[in-house]
């Protein structure tokens, strides 16, 4: 029989299927090696009030991107391990009981074919018990009820071992079928976890796609030498990647927990 531990692991891992894909299509925000040598010549051109300032928000961004990195790296490896870990235990399911259920199909299988021949015996004796009293021939309606009397023990013995085997097929059968749908009722709470967690994908999604549009006003205002601009774009972009990575950190605590199960 499935042991609980096992059956509420099962149970988890096989939830981790269902769950969005691992890797986050949005990205703290980030200057390209070009990008970084206009930032640096617009910083140099400032004045040293907003060079400071520049300075110090281009640091926030380089560490920001490095939580965000590792944040990926993370809920990447959470959901590899899990997926790993499904593999496995979907392999256990389907050979849950297996030999067990096997064993006892075959003793049911072999316990009819041995006493087959019994049975045919004694229904061909019922025949011809039948028949003799069709012919009132009542010393062979003796000879072959006594006959009857003795092989209905036998036969009586055989169907009773061949019902006890089919009992303990079906017991078998019963508890394994009561594990797997345990497993589906306890999975079905897991959709709370899931629709958190595609929440979370989805607002980091949307995240993204505002970090890419502020990426390219900072672009511009590099390009057109706007230190202010610069400064201001910046600045916001380090507060949308903050807003990311707090996001991507709900994530991979949801990832942990199902883990934890």
């Amino acid at each position: 029989m499935l042991k609980k531990p096992f059956a509420l692991c099962l149970v988890v891992l096989i939830a981790v299927i269902w769950l969005p894909a691992q890797a986050f299509a949005a990205s703290a925000a980030s200057l390209t090696p070009s990008a970084k040598t206009a930032f640096d010549k617009v910083t140099a051109a400032a004045p040293a009030a907003v060079q400071t300032k520049l300075k110090d928000q281009y640091t926030q961004l380089l560490a920001i991107a490095a939580q965000d990195a590792k944040l990926d790296a993370e809920i990447k490896s959470l959901h590899n391990a899990n997926q790993e870990d499904l593999l496995k235990v979907n392999t256990k399911l389907k050979k849950l009981d297996e030999d067990k259920l096997a064993a006892l199909t075959k003793q049911v299988a072999d316990a009819k074919a041995h006493y087959q021949p019994l049975f045919d015996k004694y229904t061909d004796l019922n025949q011809q018990i039948t028949l003799a009293r069709k012919l009132k021939n009542k010393l062979l309606i003796s000879t072959l009820t006594t006959q009857q009397d003795v092989m209905k023990i036998a036969v009586t013995a055989a169907r009773d071992e061949i019902r006890k085997k089919e009992a303990a097929l079906k017991s078998a059968k019963d508890a394994k079928a009561k594990n797997v749908k345990q497993v589906k009722e306890t999975l079905a709470g897991m959709d709370a976890v899931n629709i958190k967690i595609k929440a979370e994908k989805s607002a980091s999604t949307s995240t993204g796609k505002l970090i890419t549009d502020g990426e390219k006003s900072l672009n511009q205002a590099i390009k057109l030498k706007d230190a202010s601009g610069t400064l201001a774009y910046i600045g916001s972009l380090n507060s949308l990647s903050r807003q990311l990575v707090e996001q991507k950190k709900k994530s991979a605590a949801s990832k942990r927990t199902s883990a934890a199960f």
